[in-house]
Parts: C-alpha cells; sequence; structure tokens
C-alpha cells in the first residue's frame, strides 16, 4: 500500500564557495537527525546540483501543511539555519507543495541497514 504524503516542502540553499563538504556534513550529523524526530515529518531528501556544487534543496515531504507549519512556528527551522548560516552565501528561499502523488517502487527492497562486524566470543575459562 503506498504512503499517503500530502505536502513537501523545497528550500533552495547556496552556500559560500568551497563550503559544501562542511554544510553537507552539518546537516547530515547535525541537524536532520534532528528534523527526523520532528511530528508530521516523513522524508528528508538533501540534493545537490551536478553543475553547481555550491547549491542544494533541502526537500522535506510531510503529513500535513498544518505539521510542517508548526514545525516552522515553533523555532527550530531559524535555529537550524542559524546553525549553518556561516556556510551560506545567501538567505534560504521556501517553496511549498501539495504532494499530488507518491510512489515507492515495490519491486526495489529498501536499503539494509549496515551491521556492526560480530564481537569475538570470549573464551570459557577452564579451571
Amino acid at each position: 500500500m503506498p504512503e499517503t504524503i500530502r505536502f513537501a516542502r523545497r528550500a533552495f540553499v547556496r552556500v559560500q564557495p568551497g563550503k559544501g563538504g562542511e554544510f553537507v556534513k552539518a546537516m547530515q550529523e547535525t541537524i536532520y537527525p534532528k528534523v527526523s524526530k520532528e511530528r508530521g515529518i516523513r522524508r528528508i531528501y538533501l540534493l545537490r546540483d551536478n553543475a553547481n556544487p555550491d547549491e542544494f534543496i533541502s526537500l522535506t515531504l510531510w503529513n500535513s501543511k498544518k505539521q510542517a507549519d508548526a514545525y516552522e512556528e515553533s523555532g527550530h527551522f531559524r535555529q537550524y539555519i542559524e546553525m549553518v548560516a556561516d556556510k551560506l552565501l545567501e538567505p534560504v528561499s521556501m517553496t511549498e507543495y501539495t504532494v499530488e502523488h507518491h510512489q515507492i517502487n515495490p519491486t526495489i527492497p529498501p536499503p539494509r541497514a549496515k551491521r556492526a562486524a560480530p564481537r569475538p566470543k570470549k573464551k570459557k575459562s577452564r579451571r
């Protein structure tokens, strides 16, 4: 059964030349783990422009516009932007969308989580 996703936000981000790697790291390690805990968030994507490596789109998919608005009104979005402000070339621009269709290809299995290396077995001591 396909997921129901009704609302999307696109943030266009242009970072300072040479700051793309730092920006990606901050998004992956600090900001997106926090955003993923927000009520109503369904998916988070960070897209990098192949022709302009200092330009990004952060795409978030939400259960509803109401939940996305509540996230923005909470001040969290503003706090997260401030966390990467030293890497930005210009203010972030936002666009909102109604999701008319969303489908996940059912023939492609979901990605498997990386497994930790097995722990070595402890040798039993003989007394």
